[in-house]
């Protein structure tokens, strides 16, 4: 999505479609989408961050605008949104140029003093659309991105790009692509722009321009499609189990000081190595982890999950630390998760735990509370003490009792 401070650096704007130029040179949407979240129960956040999608946000109210999140009609959580997307600028013979992309109204302006006007540091804004959904059932699929023919690459007397079907990807089941995936890649292949990306947890869809209402309804629906179709295809390598039942150990080094370690960050192995024997927890494989468990309410993907026993409350319990980037570098959320009995579930994404000492959020889905507070990148674990004390406070304020 960028990095912190990427909007000082967006200098112009550039469009893929030439309808889309004067959204581009506005730097902003036209449309105002809070009467349509409202009407379909979606809470509207403006420029903010919605809880539970700063893996996806660009994170800059410079750069995102109309921030709606809620549940689609097959009941899954999502987030959608419309995105000023930096683009790199790069200097050229002929001047500045973007080596792949839009190619309608490219503008750069001088940029800010102290921005270096080499090296891919300088951006131009372009209009896209962004939408979101959190499909925890099929957190064992590898990420992938898929894009739709580019129609404005095409030759005359090509064919509908429409028509086209996507190529396969490797490790990609081809019943993805062939049924509603691949339905969805084929309608987006109308547009100047669009994409589809999984990775940890999330499912995003990305179009050009600025999406209306009649637009946003359409990529509702394309959510709802791709997220059955992702959960199903994962269905078959669930392994339903009882929370009280132990998972196959983790496959990892046997102490902090191993050299094999799975993660390129050593650090946060000794980390969780450290907690685990603080709590006298034991490692599970992440694997097993979402298998077992594969409604989780947690955001992300496991990296790491220990299984033991708190002070004052009957086994089990577990910690895991899901992330939502491409590896263990990047932070994410550390989440206590207790057996829930019969707790009713809350509404996808969770609710914000009034009164903690940091910011947290919790949720329960098919019999499991998850707490979770925000992880910064390793080796940095997050609050856990204050996780702790908190998430077995409101366990006994929701009457969820652990059963051994």
């Amino acid at each position: 999505m960028g990095t912190p401070g990427t909007a000082r650096s967006v200098v112009g704007w550039a469009a893929w479609d030439p309808r889309d130029v004067p959204d581009a040179r506005r730097g902003r949407p036209a449309v105002d989408l809070t009467a349509w979240a409202a009407a379909r129960g979606f809470d509207s956040h403006g420029s903010a961050n919605a809880g539970g999608w700063s893996g996806v946000l660009p994170g800059e109210p410079e750069l995102q605008a109309n921030v709606v999140r809620g549940t689609t009609a097959g009941g899954w959580d999502c987030c959608l949104w419309h995105w000023r997307r930096p683009v790199p600028v790069v200097d050229g013979l002929q001047g500045p140029t973007l080596l792949a992309g839009p190619r309608h109204d490219l503008t750069v302006r001088a940029a800010p003093d102290g921005l270096p006007r080499t090296g891919g540091r300088r951006h131009v804004g372009v209009p896209v659309t962004a939408a979101a959904v959190a499909v925890p059932e099929a957190a064992l699929l590898p990420p992938f991105t898929l894009g739709a023919p580019d129609p404005g690459a095409a030759g005359p007397g090509a064919p509908d790009p429409g028509a086209v079907g996507p190529q396969p990807v490797p490790g990609l089941p081809a019943r993805l692509l062939d049924g509603p995936v691949g339905t969805v890649l084929r309608a987006g292949a109308r547009s100047a722009f669009f994409e589809l990306s999984w990775g940890h947890g999330v499912l995003a869809l990305h179009r050009n321009g600025y999406a209306d209402e009649a637009g946003m309804d359409q990529l509702l629906t394309m959510l709802d499609d791709c997220a059955g179709a992702l959960a199903r295809e994962c269905a078959p390598l669930h392994a339903p189990a009882p929370f009280a039942a132990p998972l196959p150990a983790a496959a990892w080094p046997g102490s902090e000081t191993a050299t094999d370690c799975p993660w390129p960050s050593s650090p946060l192995l000794e980390a969780v190595h450290r907690l685990g024997r603080r709590l006298g927890m034991q490692l599970e494989d992440p694997r097993a982890y979402h298998r077992a468990f594969p409604a989780v309410p947690v955001p992300g993907t496991a990296r790491a999950v220990l299984r033991g026993a708190l002070p004052g409350r009957p086994p089990p319990a577990r910690i895991a630390l899901h992330g939502e980037g491409a590896t263990a570098t990047t932070g994410g959320r550390t989440a206590l998760l207790l057996a829930a009995d019969a707790a009713a579930p809350t509404a996808p994404g969770g609710v914000r735990v009034v009164g903690s000492p940091v910011p947290m959020r919790y949720a329960v889905r098919a019999g499991v509370l998850g707490v979770w507070v925000l992880r910064r990148p390793p080796p940095d674990l997050g609050p856990v003490d204050e996780l702790l004390d908190a998430a077995v406070g409101l366990a006994d304020r929701l009457g969820i009792r652990a059963r051994s």
